[in-house]
């Protein structure tokens, strides 16, 4: 898990803990804004939640929090660094007109 999901994560729990007290249920959706602006941060937190801990769609805000804070930190990832830039490569195949655009990042 990235160190800055691990923090938002925390965040978030504490907010709606202060907010609506320990009873409080949430679920991994809570944690992003209503549109698809970092889909792979997205995909990772999802992962998490379902595949690796196996939760249930809504989970008390006290738990989560507890299971992201006993996480040990030298399992925790660096947030990746910002791309600088990038090139696209479009390509068509066949008949079919399918176009595939790979990116290609480049850090500097």
């Amino acid at each position: 898990m990235r160190k800055a999901l691990r923090a938002k994560i925390i965040q978030v729990c504490d907010n709606k803990i202060a907010a609506k007290g320990n009873n409080v249920g949430l679920s991994f959706s809570v944690f992003f804004a209503n549109k698809n602006d970092d889909p792979e941060l997205l995909m990772e937190t999802a992962s998490w939640w379902i595949q690796e801990m196996r939760l249930d769609h809504f989970e008390k805000a006290v738990k989560i929090k507890a299971l992201v804070k006993s996480m040990r930190d030298d399992l925790m990832i660096d947030d990746p660094p910002s791309p600088k830039g990038y090139q696209g490569v479009t390509c068509f195949f066949g008949k079919l007109n399918s176009r595939v655009t790979l990116q290609s990042l480049f850090l500097g």
